[in-house]
């Protein structure tokens, strides 16, 4: 493996670890999620038991994005490890 090809590896391989990161960071769901049910209560209805549920709109990075940004890395990493390979003759 020469310089160049090294070099692509670690991008590879740092875009694939951001990714896992970023969905950790965002809570590990499996998928996307745009919006969010929320329970509120005020304290008229904490006292009559009463709770309001509302769809919050919110991001969350799920599984589903990491795969598909670490499958198109994977890819173009090895499209370039091919192209940027040493020629030798034998």
């Amino acid at each position: 493996m020469n310089r160049v090809q090294k070099q692509v590896l670690l991008v590879t391989i740092a875009i694939i670890a951001v990714s896992f990161l970023l969905w950790i960071a965002y809570g590990g769901e499996i998928f996307t999620k745009y919006k969010m049910l929320v329970e509120t209560q005020s304290e008229l209805d904490k006292q009559l038991g009463i709770t309001n549920k509302e769809w919050v709109d919110t991001f969350i990075w799920g599984l589903d994005y990491t795969l598909i940004i670490t499958g198109i890395t994977v890819v173009a990493g090895g499209i370039m490890m091919f192209l940027k390979r040493d020629k030798q003759t034998s």
